[in-house]
């Protein structure tokens, strides 16, 4: 064997490319699966909605959704208010087409942030976002909303008892509400589990359809944006395969024609000897 490689001195160029496409064709489709996946898991199941810190929310729901955790500064610093009254009339129209509820409501847009920025910012938000979803549910707020005033003295719970449950939690003390924040994320983490970002993703196309987002364009959008990738991803193997097979049969052939003249070089030599 060690002999054979002696030959491909002079196509040694050749073969150092036949193996960088071997690995580029591997590394191609090994990745097609993985896009397949993200066009039902994310394209079709979660709508397009990639991540579960939302691109753009309601003023108001930004105030609900601080009611449920600590790192207010944090989320609030990933975010820049849009209104109204501040915006000049240009940019006011411009934002209004993509947000159309900006004419009578407050939105607050996500900054451009990095991958791991971003990725810190979906731990932080999923459990509170998850929590004010579960009270947006009349039932579950219902019920939690007679469990809190099953605790307050009776003048306490007449002041409170025609009040929401959202309304009922933003007037109560800090201790009582990181209490019943961490009994709900421990209830969260029993029952849910590995579904809580499929439910968040289902709350966040809720919001932006509230919004006045095109949801079935932003889905349109993503399931074409893979797909075109997809496309881009096959056609890398593709032309690898092609370039792959031309420059091994170029190869082969001058390693044959080299095995051949040394052959041929020695059958006659050995006939010179015999006569």
């Amino acid at each position: 064997m060690l002999k054979l490689l002696k030959n491909l001195k002079k196509t040694w160029v050749s073969v150092v490319i036949i193996v960088m496409l071997l690995c580029l064709q591997a590394w191609a489709d090994l990745s097609l699966p993985d896009y397949t996946s993200k066009i039902v898991n994310i394209g079709i199941q979660a709508g397009g909605i990639q991540r579960v810190s939302p691109e753009v929310l309601r003023a108001n729901q930004m105030e609900n959704l601080l009611i449920f955790t600590k790192e207010d500064k944090a989320i609030l610093d990933s975010y820049t208010l849009l209104s109204k009254n501040k915006l000049t009339v240009a940019a006011y129209e411009k934002e209004k087409q993509k947000y159309p509820i900006l004419e009578t409501e407050d939105i607050y847009i996500l900054n451009h942030m990095t991958k791991e920025q971003r990725d810190e910012l979906d731990l932080k938000i999923a459990k509170p976002f998850m929590i004010m979803t579960m009270l947006e549910q009349q039932e579950i707020s219902t019920k939690i909303k007679e469990q809190i005033l099953q605790t307050m003295p009776e003048e306490q719970k007449t002041l409170m008892v025609n009040m929401n449950t959202m309304q009922i939690l933003q007037n109560m003390p800090e201790e009582a509400i990181n209490e019943f924040v961490q009994n709900i994320e421990k209830t969260m983490d029993e029952n849910l589990g590995a579904m809580i970002e499929q439910v968040i993703t289902a709350a966040i196309k809720k919001e932006y359809e509230a919004i006045g987002i095109d949801t079935q364009k932003l889905q349109n959008a993503y399931i074409i944006n893979i797909g075109l990738q997809m496309l881009g991803i096959a056609l890398i193997s593709m032309i690898s395969a092609i370039s792959i097979m031309l420059l091994s049969s170029k190869v082969a052939a001058y390693l044959g024609k080299t095995l051949r003249d040394k052959v041929f070089k020695r059958v006659l030599q050995f006939s010179r000897r015999r006569i």
